[in-house]
């Protein structure tokens, strides 16, 4: 099985995305088209329930 694809936008994308919803009142779907990032992922970002720009996973437990 191969592995699954993660994060395949840019970070610039998703933060133009989110202000033209937040900001300019642009629909999330548009948005996401427009700017060729995940409708989810935006919706998620949007509403707060992920955060942007953290790496996805657990924490890390043990040091470097």
């Amino acid at each position: 099985m191969p592995p699954k694809k993660r994060k395949l936008w840019k970070d610039d994308d998703m933060v133009k995305a989110m202000k033209a919803v937040k900001d300019d009142g642009v629909s999330l779907r548009s948005a996401a088209i427009n700017f060729n990032v995940p409708r989810k992922a935006l919706e998620d970002s949007v509403k707060g329930k992920t955060q942007h720009g953290v790496k996805p996973g657990p924490r890390t437990v043990l040091t470097m």
